[in-house]
């Protein structure tokens, strides 16, 4: 690989954010939740650091297909959590983040799914999804329910996939146009029948940060609750393979 391709950033970052709570109720055991002012700590850095923010569909056209663009990013959540409809009026970025949700989870806690989780959620009910829609929020496919899609045949993917947006249709009146993988898994084999039913597909570090290869598989970048607004902006300005371990290095339990 020349120097060129390790000091490569790409023009636009696809952050990926799952849960919202309120002020002070972070959790060391729940990564994944932030706070929403810690929430907007990061848009306000974002815009002061001159990142633009762009829709998903731009971030796709830019990164796939080479394109020159000034720093942008891509808001993003996983699971669609009911705490995105509560805090829908307080998240201060300039349109709508992309929610990947889980159909056959609607309305239900992560039990549904996931026993051994140390923090129970509940996801956003439909009622709850069509307000985030109305409100401006990009709805997407998360998939119909949780599971690491690599280990389905062809078949059963095709039905999996097609289950999803028979919901997704019925009870959103639109089709599902971007697919995020469970867990960021992917290989060549889902991405290609992924393509049959979807524009794009994201992932977390299982894919391409740009290029064709990114079409089905654009790397994002999961950020958990204890970066600071300098902290993020700090860690999008280095090349992707250096981002994970800069994240890991500011993480709490690194400094005791």
């Amino acid at each position: 690989m020349s120097s060129n391709q390790r000091s490569y950033v790409p023009p636009v970052s696809v952050l990926t954010y799952h849960n919202i709570v309120g002020y002070g109720q972070e959790d060391s055991n729940d990564i994944n939740s932030i706070t929403i002012e810690r929430l907007n700590e990061h848009i306000a850095a974002l815009a002061e650091a001159g990142f633009v923010q762009v829709s998903l569909p731009n971030a796709f056209d830019i990164l796939v297909n080479s394109r020159i663009h000034e720093p942008g990013y891509v808001l993003t959540f996983d699971d669609g959590y009911a705490s995105l409809a509560k805090f829908m009026e307080d998240i201060h970025s300039t349109f709508g983040p992309t929610i990947f949700i889980l159909t056959e989870y609607t309305g239900k806690s992560t039990l549904s799914w996931n026993t051994r989780s140390s923090t129970v959620l509940t996801h956003l009910n439909l009622y709850e999804i069509r307000k985030l829609s109305e409100h401006g929020f990009d709805i997407q496919m998360h998939g119909r329910d949780h599971h690491n899609l690599l280990k389905f045949d062809e078949n059963q993917l095709r039905l999996r996939f097609n289950e999803a947006n028979f919901w997704f249709h019925k009870n959103l009146g639109k089709k599902a146009e971007y697919l995020a993988y469970p867990y960021g898994y992917c290989d060549e084999r889902l991405q290609k029948i992924v393509s049959e039913f979807y524009l794009g597909a994201v992932s977390v570090s299982h894919g391409a940060w740009s290029g064709k290869p990114a079409k089905h598989a654009l790397n994002r970048i999961s950020i958990p609750y204890y970066l600071t607004g300098s902290d993020l902006i700090s860690v999008i300005r280095l090349p992707p393979k250096q981002r994970w371990l800069e994240i890991e290095r500011k993480a709490p339990w690194r400094r005791v």
